[in-house]
């Protein structure tokens, strides 16, 4: 969730597949814990646009195509990403393993401000 929050400044770009983005946005608006500034859930697609937004990726013109993508995954070679979660978080490797997929890739440059 303090993802959403994050500015496309802060330099965040996301290393795994854009199916797993997209699979991890779904999962945060099928549980209804994300707001807007205003205190309303987000559509989909909202969430969709921002979350790609943050981390520099086209969002793509049919997100649920992703989503249903990522739930017809089956078997070992490709778990669904809360699976794949849970078992990170079981070896105790990683208090965060999404953070896995995430670098970031901030400019250095200074900027001055008037």
């Amino acid at each position: 969730m303090r993802l959403l929050n994050a500015s496309p400044d802060d330099g965040l770009h996301w290393t795994g597949t854009k199916t797993d983005l997209l699979e991890a946005a779904h999962i945060v608006f099928s549980d209804g814990s994300a707001y807007d500034e205003l205190g309303q859930r987000p559509s989909f697609s909202e969430l969709v646009h921002r979350t790609c937004t943050i981390f520099h990726i086209a969002p793509p013109a049919n997100p649920r195509a992703y989503v249903n993508r990522a739930n017809a995954r089956k078997g070992t070679f490709m778990r669904p990403l809360l699976e794949r979660y849970r078992l990170m978080l079981g070896t105790g490797a990683d208090a965060d393993p999404l953070s896995r997929f995430i670098r970031c890739r901030k400019s250095h440059r200074q900027t001055d401000r008037i």
